[in-house]
C-alpha cells in the first residue's frame, strides 16, 4: 500500500461506508503531518501509512480512555492497516520459548533488549515483561 492506493481507498468507501472513509482520512492526514514541509523523509510510504496508522490508533484509544469522543470505525481502519502492513507478531507462546532460549544463554539482566534485538517489532514487549 502507498499514498495513492490509500487515497483511492478512502474514495471507493466513501459510497459504501463513509465513517470508514473518514477512518482512512484521518491515517492519511497522519501520513501528512509526517511529510508536509519535511526535507529527506527517508521512511518508505508504506512505513509512514504504518507509522501513521499506529498513531491515529492510539489517538483514538486514548480518546476512547478519556470518555471523548472516538470512532470505533477509525480504530477497525487503523488495526486492518496495521494488520495488512504490520510485522506478524510472535504469538505468547513463541515469546515465552524466546525468553527461554534467551535466559538460557544470558541470564534474565538482558532478556528484554536482547529480545528486541533479535526480534524488533515481532516481540509484544508487554506479553514479555508479562512472562518475566
Amino acid at each position: 500500500m502507498n499514498n495513492l492506493d490509500l487515497k483511492k481507498l478512502i474514495l471507493t468507501t466513501k459510497k459504501e461506508d463513509k465513517e470508514l472513509s473518514v477512518a482512512y482520512s484521518l491515517v492519511l492526514g497522519q501520513v501528512e503531518k509526517q511529510t508536509v514541509g519535511k526535507i529527506g523523509v527517508t521512511k518508505s510510504e508504506k512505513e509512514l501509512i504504518l507509522d501513521g496508522a499506529k498513531k491515529e490508533l492510539k489517538e483514538q484509544k486514548q480518546s476512547k480512555e478519556a470518555g471523548a469522543p472516538y470512532s470505533e470505525k477509525t480504530i477497525a481502519g487503523c488495526e486492518k492497516i496495521i494488520s495488512e502492513l504490520g510485522v506478524k507478531q510472535l504469538s505468547e507462546r513463541e515469546t515465552e520459548y524466546a525468553i527461554k532460549d534467551i535466559i538460557e544463554m544470558d541470564g534474565k539482566n538482558s532478556v528484554m533488549k536482547i529480545l528486541k534485538e533479535k526480534f524488533g517489532e515481532k516481540v509484544n514487549m508487554q506479553i514479555a515483561s508479562n512472562i518475566l
